[in-house]
């Protein structure tokens, strides 16, 4: 790869205008420039036995013009034994949809597409400098898969294998492994022979040994059944209403004893002088005995 103050751009536009903004901004940077005016004059460059002057490291190809259009010699770049890995951006003033841009992209096998008009210029020098690092990866990965491929690439060394040297020794070098070590049982500590065991206690030696006694197992009684629980249904009993008091009877009149005398009845006096005819003279007042009407003293 060139470096980036020797690189060489191509552009292929018909718009004239554009060619000299991309003049310009070629000069700025220090860079060489083809511009080719259609598709005709592009077309005739690269059929050329030789490419003349300086070769191009970046394409800038606008894709409707007259004669060949931008994608069409993209193809033609793709072919050309000297060209064929530079870096290829395409351009256009059409919006296109996103499967004809991926139609586009695929058929011309450039590595990006970018819309008029065009970007600033720090933004189009960025997406240039994009698209070579791009290419410049997978001219490496394309070169690392073609030495691995060739049949004169030294093969790679491999490390054998335990069973694949074994197998290849002889007989009498095979390798008998090894008996485990014994494990032994680590010494005694010598104890201290100065102190006598204490002597068993006697009862403890005449006590005969006592007969296990089975326990018989618990019994469990069984659960009660449950009861049915029972609803008791309670009558109301109705009281007779009690009958109304009975209204007060007059008192019946004292009547006199049987031995009472009657007395007879006093004659009416005479009417006094002077009275007026037909009216009655007032009774005698009679005195009642102090023990009540009927008891004389």
């Amino acid at each position: 790869m060139a470096k980036e103050n020797e690189l060489t751009w191509m552009v292929v536009e018909d718009d004239h205008a554009i060619r000299e903004i991309i003049q310009i901004m070629c000069e700025l940077w220090q860079y060489d420039l083809l511009a080719f005016k259609d598709g005709w004059e592009a077309m005739a460059y690269l059929n050329k036995e030789e490419t003349p002057g300086p070769l191009p490291q970046i394409a800038l190809l606008d894709i409707r013009m007259p004669g060949p259009w931008g994608h069409e010699i993209s193809a033609r770049i793709r072919k050309h034994d000297t060209l064929k890995d530079i870096g290829i951006i395409l351009m256009t003033a059409y919006d296109l949809p996103g499967s004809e841009e991926a139609e586009y992209l695929r058929s011309s096998g450039a590595d990006k597409l970018i819309y008029k008009p065009l970007p600033p210029m720090d933004v189009l020098l960025e997406t240039v400098r994009e698209v070579l690092a791009r290419r410049a990866s997978d001219r490496i990965t394309a070169g690392t898969v073609a030495k691995a491929a060739s049949p004169d690439a030294p093969k790679p060394e491999t490390v054998p294998t335990a069973e694949k040297v074994a197998a290849e020794k002889p007989a009498s070098e095979a390798h008998v492994p090894e008996a485990p070590p014994l494990v032994t049982a680590p010494p005694a500590e010598a104890k201290d022979t100065d102190k006598a065991a204490p002597p068993a206690r006697p009862e403890l030696l005449s006590k005969p040994a006592l007969m296990p006694v089975a326990v018989p197992p618990a019994v469990v009684p069984p659960a009660a059944a449950p009861q049915p629980a029972t609803t008791l249904q309670t009558t109301a009993v109705t009281q007779p209403a009690a009958p109304p008091p009975a209204s007060p009877q007059p008192a019946a009149p004292a009547l006199p004893p049987a031995n009472a005398t009657r007395e007879p009845a006093a004659a009416s006096p005479a009417p006094e002088a002077g009275a007026p005819p037909g009216e009655k003279p007032a009774a005698a007042e009679k005195p009642v005995p102090p023990g009540g009407p009927g008891k004389e003293d």
